[in-house]
């Protein structure tokens, strides 16, 4: 979602713990400032940056690599986030693409989330990528603004098919406590 403050995160990580529930889960996130960093307050065994790193160095060990960094919030899988944004910034679109697209085809995931930033290189393109669009709106005139800006980028740059991907919905509402245990599971 283009809109700030949208609950586009809180949205993401309630769809991947809805979906793990039933289904073997992976969630990933490509914000710049992503929560799972210190805000799970656990040691972090790799990041999503390291998994990069290891695909490219050799990409037939990456489910090895990938079961060793992921780490777990009840049926939940995830990757912390990269920490750095600059790692975020200079790994192109294409890169990502074919880091999923092995993911995929190596383990058993059945849906992988994926929490889309403004760091991603080429946006459109790695929205193209995804099955579904979910985009978080807020009822305000800015909002609105903001999202017609989207849709008419989107139109613009002859990628209209993604329209048809895109599900406005309202992300639900966290506690103060919204990174506990307790919330991840409602």
């Amino acid at each position: 979602s283009p809109v700030g403050r949208s609950g586009k995160t809180t949205f993401a990580i309630a769809l991947a713990q809805i979906l793990s529930e039933a289904h073997k889960t992976l969630f990933i996130s490509f914000e710049e400032f992503a929560v799972f960093q210190n805000d799970m307050e656990v040691s972090s065994p790799g990041n999503l940056a390291d998994l990069m790193y290891y695909f490219k160095q050799n990409p037939d060990t990456l489910s090895i690599k990938l079961q060793a960094i992921v780490q777990k919030i009840n049926s939940l899988d995830y990757v912390s986030p990269i920490y750095y944004a600059r790692d975020l910034r200079e790994t192109t679109t294409d890169e990502w693409k074919k880091l999923l697209d092995h993911i995929s085809s190596v383990t058993s995931y059945e849906y992988i989330v994926l929490d889309i930033g403004d760091m991603i290189g080429d946006l459109l393109a790695m929205l193209d990528y995804c099955d579904q669009i979910f985009m978080p709106t807020i009822d305000d005139k800015l909002s609105e603004m903001k999202i017609n800006k989207i849709e008419t980028v989107i139109l613009q740059s002859d990628k209209e098919k993604l329209l048809d991907k895109i599900i406005k919905t309202k992300a639900p509402k966290p506690d103060n406590n919204y990174m506990e245990e307790r919330w991840i599971n409602r």
